[in-house]
């Protein structure tokens, strides 16, 4: 057992952000009361980083802190959420290193009293007198963001109360890190449609009603523009939105979409399309101030996120809610809002230069795995940003083996409680994260078992390949490869292109995995006839190409004359049995169109004959032709207007 690890300057500081971050006010001050009164025993380190003890409430609670993550942390109490027994153990252990207390109990208070101070210096007043719009801080008590002001994420996102909420904010494991409240209503989401007088999906832009902080800045959206007063209130709002954007750099993910959703909230009744997504993203970038060059790549992520949630509305609550199929416009602007945010994160993130940003890191990571689990059409996009999120910026700059072994955790439990496609997603993040392990075996497993139920994206595989391929791990992308061909049987032929892909650069990097491309093709016949087609092409394998077709029957007048134009400079001879098939194919139709087409595909074989420099088979062909089926008196006349017999 390890004595409680030392606490310097530096971690003494950020523990302080941490808390700032991850508790709110009350809490803070609850655990306060809870240390000076002696509750905390037994405080330990049986690893570096971690710390447990036991906290004596209304029964005796177990809590594991793990510090510079406080997100995978965990309390034995019923309460969801950063509570007050683990803000107790974190100042048992600030006091044992003789660290002032009060200032971790006040971190949260003082780290809002900083920002507006900021906030003030920034507008150009002194830092004691404020500005003529006050800044209205979040009020101590009210969770991280106040339940009627749930405009953003906290207006939809996971119910800590309810039920339904997601393992990342229930049970008694792994404490949650979006530290929202619990919106008016219950449910797993506050599903409200745009001008209902609610969030909408990830949004709540429309509608919002403010209350605590942002009391003052609701309502701004259907002001009459007539009125004097309702211009001095528009005026007002969006002056407080401005003061409220200086705090941005304080704020957490969840007071981030609030923040938009107030933003949002004169766009309530506009048409979604491309328009209205420029209008969104400049209404929530008015307000945001001068940050980081890191922070303000997470910002622009999550603005977008937000934005794209009131495209995508729910009817309903929960898993299985019913997405209406988007118009042809809002399609438009949810494509381009899904492509600029996966340019995002393909962006790098230079977190060891900013290790506030992984607090936020962490939250975003909660946020699209929840949105994975729930989003029902949009559940492929939403793996998609969680496996860039963990390729692009947690892998290269977090220490990501105790976080992957947590996000293993939380998936069993979501899988546990969720049915029908949401399991298969968790199965399939699951699969993702054996990956990231090397734990191919598992992974194939777990994906193989998600291929067998209902709302398996076999897209999402690729993700896995462009992983292998990135990291030059050919041998390992081969064997997936291999393994990935029963997964894929009944699928899209998108999908498909990219294996194909995959294959051709995989056996271009290792020759001696190409027969093993060519098997695992084979075996996905007649799905990959196409790829199959092109790649015998395009690697010089004619002879197979032209036996394949002939044993599925197809015709040349199935191909341009264009697309057999290589075979007939190549290799002609192989396309002479491929006409005298179709030709006899069309005579014994007997009827005047197959005559017809019999005699075209006679003079394209002439021209065969004649280029190969052997126009005396083919006129000794023809002519047993002609008196074979001499007495078909229509195809003999065919044949005379095609001018091949007298």
């Amino acid at each position: 057992m390890q004595s409680t690890p030392v606490l310097d300057d530096a971690g003494w500081s950020r523990l302080i952000q941490d808390a700032a971050y991850y508790f709110d006010d009350l809490t803070l001050k609850r655990g306060f009361q809870y240390y000076k009164q002696g509750r905390v025993s037994s405080l330990q380190s049986p690893s570096a980083g971690l710390l447990t003890a036991f906290v004596d409430g209304s029964e005796r609670y177990s809590v594991e802190m793990v510090l510079g993550a406080f997100s995978i942390s965990s309390c034995s109490c019923p309460v969801l959420g950063p509570c007050k027994h683990m803000a107790a153990v974190l100042m048992e252990y600030a006091g044992s290193q003789g660290r002032p207390v009060p200032l971790l109990a006040n971190a949260q208070s003082s780290a809002q009293t900083r920002m507006a101070s900021i906030g003030r210096s920034e507008a150009g007043g002194p830092a004691g007198s404020g500005p003529a719009t006050r800044m209205e801080p979040v009020p101590p008590g009210t969770g991280r963001i106040g339940a009627d002001e749930a405009g953003g994420y906290a207006g939809r996102r996971l119910l800590a109360d309810s039920q339904d909420a997601p393992e990342y904010l229930s049970g008694r494991g792994v404490k949650p890190h979006l530290h929202l409240p619990v919106p008016p209503g219950g449910g797993s989401y506050a599903e409200r449609t745009p001008g209902a007088g609610g969030a909408s999906a990830m949004s709540g832009a429309s509608g919002v009603s403010g209350s605590s902080g942002m009391s003052g800045m609701s309502g701004a959206s259907g002001v009459p523009g007539s009125s004097d007063s309702g211009r001095i209130h528009v005026r007002g709002a969006a002056a407080s939105l401005v003061e409220r954007g200086r705090l941005i750099p304080s704020m957490n993910i969840a007071q981030w979409h609030e923040l938009f959703g107030q933003c949002l909230s004169r766009l309530a009744g506009e048409t979604r399309n491309p328009r209205y997504v420029e209008e969104a993203l400049a209404a929530i970038f008015r307000i945001k101030p001068d940050l980081a060059p890191e922070l303000e790549k997470l910002f622009a992520l999550h603005a977008r996120l937000h934005v794209l949630g009131t495209l995508t509305v729910r009817s309903g609550s929960g898993p299985g809610s019913f997405m209406p199929s988007l118009g042809y416009y809002t399609h438009l602007a949810v494509s381009e809002l899904q492509d600029a945010m996966e340019g995002i994160l393909q962006e790098e993130l230079q977190l060891v230069q900013e290790p506030a940003l992984h607090n936020r890191i962490l939250d975003t990571l909660g946020l699209l795995r929840h949105e994975m689990l729930s989003a029902g059409r949009e559940q492929a996009f939403y793996f998609r940003l969680y496996v860039l999120l963990w390729r692009k910026w947690i892998l290269p700059s977090m220490e990501s083996a105790p976080l992957i072994q947590d996000e293993l955790r939380r998936l069993e439990r979501e899988q546990d409680r969720l049915a029908g496609a949401y399991a298969t997603a968790a199965l399939t993040a699951r699969g993702w994260l054996h990956l990231l392990l090397g734990e191919d075996g598992e992974a194939l497993d777990l994906l193989r078992e998600a291929a067998e139920r209902t709302g398996f994206h076999p897209q999402a595989l690729g993700s896995f390949w462009e992983f292998m391929a990135e990291a030059g791990e050919w041998e390992r992308l081969v064997r997936w490869l291999k393994e990935a061909s029963a997964l894929l049987t009944g699928y899209h032929p998108q999908i498909l292109e990219e294996y194909a892909a995959l294959w051709e650069e995989a056996a271009a990097r290792r020759p001696e995995a190409e027969p093993f491309m060519w098997e695992s093709l084979t075996a996905m016949l007649p799905l990959s006839r196409d790829i199959y087609e092109k790649l015998l092409l395009s690697r010089g394998r004619l002879r197979q190409w032209m036996d394949y077709q002939l044993s599925t029957g197809k015709d040349p007048l199935d191909f341009r004359v264009r697309d057999l134009q290589p075979l007939e400079k190549e290799a002609p001879e192989l396309l002479l049995p491929f006409y005298h098939q179709a030709v006899e194919r069309y005579v014994a139709e007997k009827n005047r169109a197959g005559y017809k087409t019999a005699v075209k595909l006679l003079k394209r074989l002439q021209k065969l004959y004649k280029k190969r420099k052997d126009e005396e088979r083919f006129g000794g062909f023809l002519g047993d032709f002609s008196q074979r089926h001499s007495r078909l008196r229509a195809l003999q006349e065919e044949l005379r207007k095609g001018k091949l017999i007298p």
